[in-house]
């Protein structure tokens, strides 16, 4: 579907200059797919900062745009992560995303393409590394021991492009690069280099990166613009099915598939997490202090990692913050997330022994304090006699 200009006024068009593509794409996907509006409530539509920041003007325009061109109340729903707006996609929470190219890829059995955009007559797009000023580099060899930033674990551009350069050299980015880190938006990466060109530890990354040669892996807005052409319109495909442990697959520390109907006979307090968010940090020491408390045969504290990388991140993550009691448990999918129906992270949901969701607790906790522990306890007492 080409997008084509005058779809938006001459003065909303000056003031987003060159994204109006976005708005204007987005308006004719959805004016095209009416099945899927619902007037009871409005229509849910998920942004991610990843390629679209939080300029109040642009998002006050296009919400106020495509609810006058659909006739019906839209609501902007943005979120830090593809995987968070893929999840509640999934989940049913969003009526329709924009998301990545990879994401599709990996539900497409899901979700359902509505719109890609067309960029200068063609749905594909150049992806930019680029370097600090004044730094000498002609090819991705040339990088070698530096820092790199990424956008996003599920980012064609800001991720998958700069992994498939190392793997096409026969090396991962962690054995090639001194030390990287996610920023979760292309404009975020640049901004993130001038602190530490500045000799600053940027926000959100490592601490004491120093004063190191800085590779950037997003230009600005050169990137933002050519990078319109790979974001897709989805939807889901029908309804999503019901959220039952039993279904999930997981993958262990040594690569073996283990399905969620394998912790079914014990209580499995599940915590769904990942290494990037920063609450799930700060759950891991007592989620495995906790484990050393009360696991045994009939419980079991399972941290679910939804990391992309999977095990050459958890591992050395594990390593870093002494975690020997909880084992190490993958879901590189995130396909957790929508069988959970969860919609944030970190989520921690008790599940009892027939594999029935007992309760569930958003966000960080200290897990080991008496007053958590006897949350978790009390829980179990009432799961214990429902079942008799």
């Amino acid at each position: 579907m080409p997008v084509r200009p005058h779809l938006l006024s001459r003065d909303t068009t000056r003031r987003i200059t060159r994204r109006y593509t976005l708005a204007a794409m987005a308006v004719a996907t959805m004016s095209a797919h009416p099945t899927i509006l619902r007037a009871a409530q409005p229509f849910r539509f998920g942004l991610t900062p990843v390629f679209l920041n939080s300029d109040l003007d642009l998002l006050e325009a296009l919400q106020k745009y495509l609810s006058a061109a659909m006739g019906t109340e839209v609501q902007l729903v943005l979120k830090r992560t593809y995987q968070e707006i893929t999840s509640q996609l999934l989940s049913g929470l969003l009526d329709a995303a924009w998301i990545c190219g990879f994401p599709f890829i990996a539900y497409r059995r899901e979700l359902e393409l509505v719109a890609v955009p067309i960029w200068r007559g063609k749905t594909t797009y150049q992806s930019y590394l680029i370097v600090s000023e004044g730094r000498e580099a002609s090819t991705i060899t040339d990088l070698r021991g530096d820092i790199h930033a990424f956008s996003d674990p599920d980012s064609n551009s800001g991720y998958l492009v700069t992994r498939a350069l190392l793997a096409e050299n026969g090396v991962k980015p962690q054995d090639f690069f001194q030390r990287t880190f996610f920023t979760y938006g292309h404009r975020n990466v640049v901004s993130r280099g001038r602190w530490l060109g500045a000799g600053q530890d940027p926000p959100g990354a490592p601490m004491n990166l120093g004063r190191r040669r800085l590779v950037l892996a997003a230009a600005a807005l050169t990137l933002i613009i050519a990078a319109a052409s790979g974001i897709f319109v989805a939807t889901r495909r029908g309804v999503p099915s019901s959220p039952v442990l039993s279904g999930l697959a997981f993958q262990t520390a040594d690569g073996r598939e283990l399905m969620g109907a394998a912790f079914q006979g014990r209580f499995v307090l599940l915590n769904v997490w990942a290494t990037w968010c920063p609450p799930c940090v700060k759950d891991m020491p007592s989620l495995d202090r906790l484990q050393a408390m009360k696991g045994d045969s009939s419980f079991e504290v399972v941290a679910l990692s939804i990391d992309r990388q999977g095990l050459e991140v958890v591992a050395p993550f594990f390593k870093r913050m002494g975690l020997s009691n909880l084992a190490i448990y993958l879901d590189r999918e995130a396909r957790s997330m929508p069988a959970l129906r969860i919609t944030g992270l970190p989520t921690t949901v008790l599940i009892d022994p027939s594999g029935r969701e007992v309760a569930r607790w958003p966000g960080a906790r200290e897990w080991d304090e008496r007053s958590t522990v006897s949350e978790i306890e009390e829980h179990i007492a009432k799961a214990g006699k429902s079942t008799r």
